[in-house]
């Protein structure tokens, strides 16, 4: 018969059980040298796992059952659908890059801009010329434009910290793209903190620190791993991915997991985890901040 997830199939050998597995099989055979199953000169009792047979699927790993849920495979698009229509361009990707001076207390952000050419546009012997204008505005008000270099430098920057370790201002970045007559043809724009985060791994008394380092101070990791919030993906919604987050808040967390085996979370996920207060009361205890 077929081994189904949840069905425990185990290795022998002359010394018993050497280990077990919930991966599917059709039929016992010998894991091949090298492979995990095979336990140094002895044949194991398990056919090695990836056959021509598997199921060869862009599925989440979790939809065929783990041990916190059953085996329900989605089926068809459970999110939104949008047409998009470009003009001559559009951005292909912007990334915002953080310089930090701590002893100055400044920081410098500079852009990598991509942009993509589209049919006509991409294959004509015309000049095409297309402008990035950018604009950073601070949690007061006050707006930057960038230097004659293209970056932009924050005098007396706000820093963000994780939840439990200060303030979490956040400033706004816009970048339009326009095109030699000053049409707008692509608008990107992001709220971001202003933080550096890194691995702190300087030698210890018990050998060598691993520890989250925000803004230079090290932070003790509280949190959880995030899983998805149903088998029904379409029953996931906003309200009740801030309600699930706002719980953690409460529970003193400052930092969560995405867990590997499932999927890649809607991007409103991010926005309640690292920045937005959408339909959270106003209320500044009640705010979602990580």
């Amino acid at each position: 018969g077929v081994l189904h997830p949840f069905h425990r199939m185990e290795a022998h050998t002359a010394n018993g059980v050497m280990g077990n597995s919930c991966a599917a099989t059709k039929e016992k055979g010998i894991a091949p040298k090298g492979h995990p199953l095979w336990f140094g000169h002895k044949e194991v009792n398990a056919k090695w796992l990836f056959d021509l047979d598997y199921p060869h699927l862009r599925k989440a790993h979790c939809m065929f059952g783990w041990d916190w849920g059953p085996r329900v495979p989605d089926c068809g698009i459970f999110r939104p659908v949008s047409l998009l229509t470009v003009e001559t361009a559009r951005f292909d990707s912007f990334l915002v890059r953080q310089k930090h001076d701590r002893e100055a207390g400044s920081v410098t952000l500079d852009f990598d801009v991509s942009v993509e050419l589209f049919a006509g546009a991409a294959s004509c012997d015309c000049n095409i010329e297309t402008e990035v204008n950018v604009t950073v505005t601070a949690p007061d008000g006050k707006m930057y434009v960038p230097e004659d270099d293209g970056s932009v430098f924050i005098p007396d920057a706000q820093l963000w910290w994780p939840n439990g370790y200060g303030a979490q201002p956040l400033y706004t970045v816009r970048a339009e793209l326009t095109d030699g007559n000053g049409t707008v043809l692509d608008l990107w724009e992001r709220a971001i903190g202003l933080r550096t985060m890194t691995m702190n791994t300087e030698k210890d008394q018990w050998g060598e620190r691993f520890a989250h380092e925000v803004n230079g101070v090290c932070v003790f990791a509280m949190g959880a791993d995030y899983i998805p919030e149903d088998n029904l993906m379409p029953r996931i919604t906003k309200e009740r991915t801030e309600e699930l987050l706002l719980q953690a808040k409460r529970a003193n967390h400052n930092c969560i997991r995405i867990w590997g085996g499932g999927y890649y979370p809607d991007d409103f996920f991010y926005d309640i985890f690292l920045f937005i207060n959408a339909r959270i009361p106003e209320d500044e205890e009640n705010r979602i901040y990580f």
